[in-house]
């Protein structure tokens, strides 16, 4: 199914079909202002990363919503300073729109909440692409994907685990969704660096026995 796409001050947006779900979700429980926030602060997230992007002077393409959030696609950057300011890019512009928020309906608190968790060390969430940055700086690719991974699913387990103990039906539907999506990707990152890791071994007893046949 082809979504839309539009151009909204200079940023393309991908409306996905999905967004169909949240519009039925927010009919059926009349509950059209905290959905719309929802959308109305994912968007101002994403466009803090493209933001980021282009002043770190990196191609961007557009912003995709769908039902469970957002995401903004540019190009991968190439050195951790940049990588860092551009996932600290939508974060910073919800920061920014706390006072806002507090002056705004209940409704829009959502935005505050979605920032905190945002913050998790979950990969992909912006937090765990932090974690990401730091664990490589301090030890390598390999081992900081490794352990962003772990991170990663461990947390996914207690949160899940912290929503089943609440009991919330809803919440934990959500959460499954989130959790299943962001395992898939610790998954993807592990899985990658176990390759890393092999083509790494590889070359090393490749050099090794050079040095033994040439000696």
């Amino acid at each position: 199914m082809t979504s839309p796409v539009i151009n909204l001050f200079g940023f393309k947006i991908e409306l996905h079909w999905s967004l169909i779900f949240i519009i039925f979700i927010a009919f059926a429980t009349n509950n059209l202002m905290f959905w719309g926030a929802f959308i109305l602060f994912t968007l101002f997230h994403e466009i803090g990363h493209i933001v980021a992007a282009r002043l770190c002077g990196l191609r961007t393409d557009k912003i995709t919503l769908f039902c469970l959030g957002g995401f903004a696609l540019a190009e991968t950057p190439s050195c951790p300073k940049k990588y860092f300011i551009f996932v600290l890019g939508g974060p910073l512009i919800n920061v920014l729109l706390i006072p806002l928020t507090l002056i705004l309906p209940p409704e829009f608190m959502i935005a505050n909440l979605l920032l905190l968790i945002n913050f998790l060390p979950i990969y992909s969430l912006d937090g765990g692409h932090l974690l990401r940055i730091v664990l490589t700086y301090f030890f390598g690719k390999v081992k900081g994907d490794m352990w962003t991974a772990y991170t990663g699913r461990v947390l996914i387990f207690l949160c899940m685990s912290f929503l089943l103990y609440i009991g919330n039906i809803s919440l934990i539907i959500l959460g499954l969704f989130y959790a299943w999506i962001h395992w898939l990707d610790c998954d993807k990152l592990l899985s990658q660096a176990f390759l890393m890791n092999d083509i790494h071994d590889v070359k090393s007893a490749l050099r090794n026995f050079s040095r033994r046949v040439y000696k």
